[in-house]
């Protein structure tokens, strides 16, 4: 082995978020599109992208989870539900 080949970057696993912090992002995200009365963007698949790109996941990382894809889409409908009508989170933790 020469020195050239010990000198090389050694390859590192990109970290994935908790999932409360994904959970907490996919959230947020609702939270500000419904604040700034950005209704064009409030659909599963734009705030999945937009978290995507935020916690710095792969572009497909929500569409080709399994544990993701679904659990996602879920979040970002109950998120929008208790903002439209008001109701407590709580009524949806237990679902996820």
């Amino acid at each position: 082995m020469s020195s050239s080949d010990s000198d090389a970057p050694i390859p590192t696993r990109k970290r994935v978020p908790t999932d409360t912090a994904i959970t907490s992002a996919l959230r947020a995200a609702v939270q500000a599109c419904y604040t700034n009365d950005d209704e064009e963007n409030l659909t599963h698949k734009r705030i999945r992208a937009t978290v995507a790109r935020n916690l710095k996941l792969a572009d497909d990382f929500f569409k080709t989870s399994d544990k993701w894809n679904a659990k996602s889409k879920q979040i970002v409908l109950d998120e929008i539900v208790c903002l439209y009508h008001s109701c407590p989170r709580s009524m949806f933790v237990d679902s996820h």
